[in-house]
């Protein structure tokens, strides 16, 4: 069995491009290649105009976040995956509502539909786990899936929001300071906090691992209602704000 790894930001220019969303990225790259044992030549990084991801002193390369990259990318994925493999697909960016949810790429008209990734997923014969932490992720679920665990931030028709802190993180006795989206922090922060406490990942199922690595998330996003701190991070922030991330299996 061979694992590839899909990772996608588009962030339309520099104004709108988010640091967080480099970070989100790293942080998932991190993840996939030394919790769930991805190899880096299988991870492939769509992010901005191309720019390299420098994250955690490593440098990520990548590729220009474009509708053909995308197209040309999940067509090579036809030739090479197969039943047996596992594919993990993640999203970080800005999202739109219209056409009942998008994802804007690198441009200022350049997105992506949520169904026309439901068909690219669609074309991929093994298990996919698909994790979207854009505004109006909630959307893709409105589509049929197959053999394919779909995580969102929110719920249908809401935004995500960012982290209100900044997370501290030391390595190789240097401080690295980050912000991210709220719900992926959490999510693959589990992951990554499971792997270092030793448990073996290989030998849980996927649906196990990522429904695991979900509720913990939901339980720890502030911006979740039921979070016990919500309505003082609402009051911090000046504004109310709604947050209820999503877990759907399809079989």
């Amino acid at each position: 069995m061979k694992k590839y790894g899909l990772l996608l930001s588009g962030g339309v220019n520099r104004k709108w491009n988010a640091e967080r969303y480099a970070n989100d990225l790293g942080l998932a790259y991190e993840t996939l290649n030394k919790a769930l044992g991805y190899m880096r030549e299988n991870i492939c990084v769509l992010y901005a105009d191309g720019y390299t991801i420098n994250y955690l002193g490593n440098k990520i390369p990548t590729r220009k976040a474009s509708v053909e990259n995308i197209k040309n990318i999940f067509l090579s994925y036809q030739d090479k995956i197969n039943d047996d493999d596992e594919f993990f697909f993640v999203v970080s960016n800005h999202g739109g509502e219209q056409k009942n949810g998008v994802i804007y790429l690198w441009g200022e008209k350049e997105y992506i539909t949520l169904d026309s990734i439901t068909q690219y997923l669609a074309q991929i014969p093994c298990r996919k786990m698909v994790i979207l932490g854009q505004c109006y992720a909630g959307n893709i679920l409105e589509w049929n899936h197959k053999n394919t665990i779909i995580v969102a931030a929110n719920e249908k028709g809401l935004p995500r929001y960012s982290m209100f802190d900044i997370i501290e993180i030391k390595k190789d006795g240097k401080i690295f300071n980050y912000n991210y989206d709220e719900f992926l922090y959490h999510f693959f922060s589990y992951l990554q906090n499971t792997y270092c406490n030793a448990e073996d990942l290989t030998e849980i199922p996927d649906s196990v691992k990522i429904k695991q690595a979900f509720h913990f998330a939901y339980n720890q996003d502030r911006y979740n209602p039921k979070h016990i701190d919500y309505d003082k991070l609402c009051k911090k922030i000046g504004t109310n704000v709604y947050e209820v991330p999503q877990y759907k299996e399809y079989r």
